[in-house]
């Protein structure tokens, strides 16, 4: 019985081994290729007009759907607070902290985004 349990534990360590071994091969082969297929390609160019197309929409897109949720859960917010009873006014006003902070990092995380593109064009 002690014999099967060495045997079965040698079996299995040699079996991990292996596999760890050839994953590792695996692994560098294809960090070869990859670093090959960066040196072949050196003489491409990076579209610089289209990347700050896609910057600024994306920059819009988030801007618009970020301003509209924070409108839109203010607006519940503020409707909540009028219509509501006395504890249930503490619980909105427990509330608008979260709501305050984060829209201080949703519009902070904005303005942000728009220095650091500001920047990058007068460098470039």
């Amino acid at each position: 019985m002690k014999t099967l349990k060495i045997i079965t534990i040698t079996f299995l360590i040699i079996l991990i081994l292996t596999k760890t071994i050839s994953a590792c091969d695996e692994i560098f082969t294809k960090g070869d290729d990859w670093i090959s297929t960066g040196r072949s390609n050196l003489d491409m160019t990076m579209n610089t007009t289209q990347l700050k197309d896609s910057s600024n929409k994306m920059y819009n897109l988030l801007l618009i759907v970020g301003s509209g949720v924070a409108v839109i859960v203010g607006a519940v917010l503020g409707i909540k607070y009028m219509t509501a009873g006395i504890e249930e006014k503490v619980k909105v006003k427990e509330s608008l902290v979260p709501y305050l902070i984060s829209c201080a990092v949703l519009f902070g995380t904005f303005g942000i985004w728009k220095l650091a593109i500001t920047i990058m064009k007068n460098f470039t």
